[in-house]
């Protein structure tokens, strides 16, 4: 199912959808929410990877 951003954070703001936050929504809703690519640039190292975490 689709959903417009916009609704989404009108339901979010509206408190219509228990857990759902505005920011939820705009971190689903941008890409490169999981990019570390300037991070590590600048020497930052996560604690674990993002794709063993999430089964990639």
């Amino acid at each position: 199912m689709h959903l417009p951003v916009r609704a989404a954070t009108w339901a979010a703001r509206a408190g219509r959808v228990p857990g759902l936050t505005p920011y939820a929504v705009e971190q689903v809703a941008r890409g490169g929410v999981l990019d570390t690519t300037r991070a590590r640039a600048t020497g930052w190292e996560p604690r674990w990877e993002p794709d063993a975490v999430l089964g990639l």
